[in-house]
């Protein structure tokens, strides 16, 4: 036994250096560090641009200059997205690094090809990260990546910063590789990316350039379809429940403006499904609290001022709701809420029956919408006049 034992103690070397002939070891120094891709296809060619970490061509004189950019842009060509990075990297000297990837960015000119195509090099990429922010630009993705934004040491840290902050509040929502990956694993399940533009902001007489998320494009079959307004998207996060806070602003006769502050809703929809009626019951509830408000000369701000405001921020998550679901379902064919998976949950059988034309359903899908927005009275008492 102690011979067998120690004869497996020498192997455990030899197999450590067997495996590693396995993976191609390369230098720090002679990689790379991509920060964002951007896709676009034009004359028959991809157009690949990819921000690379670059301390050295940002100026600085340490690892980071806070005070730069930290990054340069290169452009490649080709075929297919393969070969245009491939080609670059051998005319450049240097092995693109993906795994500190943060961004993946899509032309307008990518709309007409499948998402799995235009994503399907960072699929199989060794070393790309499946929890990469993935973008649609308005116009093309290069423009994104070369816009001089002065807002961070890293122009995709900045980009992807605001992504997150634009999740947070209820703008858009924030969508991975691996989310894209799931949707397209399913066939009637719809994808969703956030659509990105460049915008010029003047200050101090000096032409600074700035990001915006526009909205979200919906994607069917893997096929772009159309994009959802910003208050469109703000109901399709509703429905989806995904709002974690969002601020609405109020006018009526009483006040010249009121913002509440939504900071936790929570969204159900259960399915009323009976034979063919595909019926679907929206229960939403949410709290808030008065951010700001301005009244009129002479106006009192009472209890009957503040449930104006609650029926008033409640019509309207039922009008974005409706919205959204108009578009995106009805006129998109597409089933980004997920109510072909809740139906098969519901009723088995009936979903048997409906999967193969589910999108061709969608116009007879109904929603009835229970909403209830409940803002809160606290440190308020002192203005309803004896009322509460």
């Amino acid at each position: 036994m102690k011979i067998r034992f120690a004869a497996k103690l020498l192997l455990i070397p030899v197999c450590c250096l067997l495996f590693s002939g396995c993976i191609k070891i390369v230098n720090l120094q002679d990689r790379a560090i991509v920060q964002g891709v951007g896709v676009d296809y034009e004359d028959g060619q991809y157009l690949v641009t990819m921000q690379i970490f670059s301390s050295d061509g940002s100026g600085g004189q340490t690892i980071i200059d806070s005070s730069k950019q930290n990054a340069k842009v290169i452009t490649c060509r080709g075929k297919t997205i393969s070969e245009a990075v491939e080609d670059t990297s051998i005319s450049q000297g240097k092995d693109f690094f993906l795994g500190h990837n943060r961004l993946v960015i899509l032309g307008e000119s990518a709309r007409k090809f499948p998402l799995s195509e235009s994503l399907s090099f960072f699929i199989n990429t060794m070393d790309s990260r499946a929890d990469v922010n993935v973008l649609l630009a308005e116009k093309s993705a290069s423009e994104v990546l070369n816009a001089d934004i002065n807002q961070g040491i890293l122009p995709a840290l900045t980009i992807e910063k605001t992504i997150q902050n634009a999740d947070d509040s209820g703008k858009i929502s924030e969508v991975l590789l691996i989310d894209i990956l799931r949707s397209l694993a399913t066939e009637h399940q719809s994808a969703l990316v956030p659509v990105i533009a460049v915008a010029d902001d003047e200050a101090e007489n000096k032409k600074l350039k700035t990001i915006e998320l526009t909205g979200m494009a919906v994607f069917s079959d893997g096929i772009y379809q159309g994009t959802l307004s910003e208050t469109e998207t703000r109901g399709m996060m509703f429905l989806r429940d995904e709002i974690e806070k969002t601020v609405y602003s109020v006018f009526n006769e009483d006040f010249r403006e009121i913002s509440v502050e939504l900071y936790h809703s929570k969204t159900k929809i259960i399915p009323d499904i009976r034979g063919d009626d595909l019926r679907f019951t929206v229960q939403i509830s949410a709290d808030g609290m008065v951010q700001e408000k301005v009244l009129e000369p002479g106006k009192t701000f009472n209890e009957q001022s503040l449930k104006r405001v609650e029926d008033v921020i409640q019509e309207k998550i039922h009008t974005e709701c409706e919205d959204a679901f108009r578009k995106a379902v009805l006129e998109y064919k597409s089933d980004v809420f997920y109510l072909g998976d809740m139906v098969w949950r519901d009723q088995p059988e009936l979903w048997e029956r409906l999967q193969d034309e589910w999108k061709q359903n969608a116009g007879k899908i109904k929603l009835s919408y229970e909403i209830k927005v409940d803002i809160d009275r606290t440190g308020l008492q002192e203005n309803f006049k004896g009322v509460l």
